[in-house]
C-alpha cells in the first residue's frame, strides 16, 4: 500500500479553497450572492466597488 503524507495534501486543498473563495468574492460569484446584504456591502466597499453589490 502506498503511504501518502496527508499534511501537504490537506494544506494544498485548504489553500485552493481559500483562493477560490477570494476569487468568488472578487468576481461576485455564487458565494458572494448568498451573503447577507450587509456583508455584500461591506465586502464591496473593501474591494472598491461602487453602488449596490448586485450591480456591475
Amino acid at each position: 500500500m502506498m503511504k501518502v503524507n496527508r499534511k501537504p495534501v490537506l494544506m494544498l486543498i485548504v489553500i485552493m479553497v481559500f483562493v477560490a473563495g477570494l476569487l468568488d468574492v472578487k468576481c461576485r460569484g455564487l458565494f458572494f450572492r448568498m451573503l447577507p446584504y450587509a456583508a455584500q456591502t461591506y465586502l464591496a466597499s473593501i474591494l472598491n466597488h461602487e453602488g449596490y453589490p448586485g450591480s456591475h
